[in-house]
C-alpha cells in the first residue's frame, strides 16, 4: 500500500463520518419533533435514551474525525518529503484506523436500524 492509497482511504473515511454526523443531526431533530403517539408507554424516557446515545455517537464520531484529520496530515507531510521509506508502523496505524472506522460504522448502523424500527412503531399515523 502506498501513501496515495492511504490518503484516499483516509479521505473516504472522513466523508463517511461527516455524512454520519449529518444523519445523526437529522435524527436528533426528528426525535424532537411532535410526531410521536403520546399514549405509548415510556415514550419520552425511550426518546431521551435515544437522544443520549446520539450524543454519545456524535462525540465518538468527532474523536474519530479528529484522529483521521491528524492521520491525513501525517500522510500529506510524508508525500511532500523525499523519504522513500514508508514506515511499516505507519501502515499498521492506518490498518488500526481502518478497523476502528469499520467497527464504528457497523455499530452505528445497528443503532440506526434499532432507532428506525422504534420510530416506525411510535410515530403518529
Amino acid at each position: 500500500m502506498n501513501a496515495e492509497e492511504l490518503l484516499n482511504d483516509t479521505k473516504k473515511w472522513k466523508k463517511r463520518i461527516n455524512f454520519l454526523q449529518q444523519e445523526f443531526a437529522f435524527l436528533s431533530s426528528l426525535l424532537e419533533a411532535n410526531i410521536f403517539n403520546p399514549e405509548i408507554n415510556d415514550l419520552f424516557e425511550t426518546l431521551l435514551l435515544y437522544k443520549e446515545e446520539i450524543g454519545n455517537i456524535t462525540n465518538e464520531s468527532n474523536k474519530i474525525l479528529d484522529s483521521l484529520i491528524s492521520h491525513e496530515s501525517h500522510i500529506e507531510i510524508y508525500l511532500e518529503s523525499d523519504d522513500i521509506n514508508f514506515d511499516h508502523v505507519f501502515i499498521e496505524i492506518h490498518s488500526k484506523k481502518e478497523y476502528d472506522v469499520t467497527v464504528f460504522l457497523e455499530e452505528t448502523n445497528k443503532f440506526k436500524i434499532q432507532l428506525y424500527d422504534y420510530i416506525k412503531r411510535v410515530v403518529i399515523r
